[in-house]
């Protein structure tokens, strides 16, 4: 018999050059966001099953993920407000339908 493995670990990280990010813009702090923001949410499939294995102790707005790199600057320009409303909408409804889909496989981390 035997069994297959797989994963896939993919690196939210900080490569100044083409995202444009401030030097004092910190790899970890991006990755927290990014997980934070709910925009990267963080969750395993093992053995067919799906759970969630990071949960935002405060949901914080995509903006504050997006205004720390340069090449998003263009989404804070007046009479992007929409595009901007968009992104934190989708954000939002994906991440309802893995809340959904963790059903009472949500994690309680005492949060």
């Amino acid at each position: 018999m035997f069994a297959i493995f797989a994963a896939i670990l993919i690196f939210v990280g900080r490569y100044a050059h083409d995202f444009k990010l401030d030097a004092s813009a910190d790899t970890l702090v991006l990755a927290r966001l990014a997980a934070d923001t709910c925009l990267w949410p963080l969750f395993e499939i093992a053995g067919g099953e799906f759970s969630l294995t990071y949960l935002p102790p405060e949901k914080k707005p995509v903006a504050e993920w997006l205004k720390r790199q340069g090449r998003f600057r263009h989404l804070f320009k007046a009479g992007n407000e929409a595009l901007l409303e968009q992104i934190q909408a989708d954000v939002d409804r994906n991440w309802e339908k893995l809340l959904a889909r963790a059903g009472d496989a949500v994690p309680d981390f005492g949060i």
